[in-house]
């Protein structure tokens, strides 16, 4: 028997947990998604029943549920809120991208297993702040509702008629323009 690769037996999980939740697919996924979406915001907002479930299953944090989509997802909303952060304390001096460089530069790469905590201090203290380390904190161990339509609104990103849109005039516009601007 040959064995299977690390991304092999994930896809076989993944795929057992969709067989055993089934219910959660297609028609349901909306009813679902808006019971959990009230469910982190207030949890006796929900039915006990949902109350019971959500807790099992539900998001318990970005290191405390695996699974591919809070790995995706949360990974992505982390970012995304950390870039943003960092150039309102900054004001746009320093992003996301330079956080990361400065790790880079302190040794920190794909040969080396460094603690997430050490790894967002170091990029903290390239910024001057602590975004990344406070931003993870909060996100670490509980679930955290982004609201990104709030979030695009203020960057001035906007869905017109199936197109991508960009208001100069909102509130976080730079910051978008920053964040789109290639670094030398």
């Amino acid at each position: 028997m040959t064995e299977q690769s690390p991304s092999d037996r994930l896809n076989r999980a993944s795929n057992e947990i969709f067989e055993a939740t089934s219910f959660l697919n297609g028609t349901n996924a909306a009813y679902i998604e808006q019971m959990y979406a009230a469910w982190i915001a207030n949890p006796t907002a929900v039915d006990q029943g949902w109350q019971d479930y959500f807790s099992q299953v539900g998001d318990q944090g970005l290191d405390q549920t695996h699974t591919w989509g809070r790995t995706y997802w949360g990974g992505a909303g982390f970012c995304l809120l950390a870039d943003v952060e960092l150039r309102k304390q900054t004001r746009n001096r320093f992003g996301l991208q330079q956080a990361l460089r400065a790790v880079l530069a302190a040794g920190g790469n794909i040969s080396k297993n460094w603690d997430i905590l050490p790894t967002l201090q170091t990029a903290d203290k390239a910024t001057g702040t602590h975004v990344l380390t406070t931003l993870y904190k909060s996100m670490a161990d509980k679930p955290v509702s982004i609201d990104f339509n709030s979030l695009w609104q203020q960057l001035g990103v906007a869905s017109i008629n199936g197109a991508v849109a960009y208001n100069p005039k909102a509130p976080l516009a730079a910051i978008r323009e920053a964040i789109f601007t290639p670094i030398a």
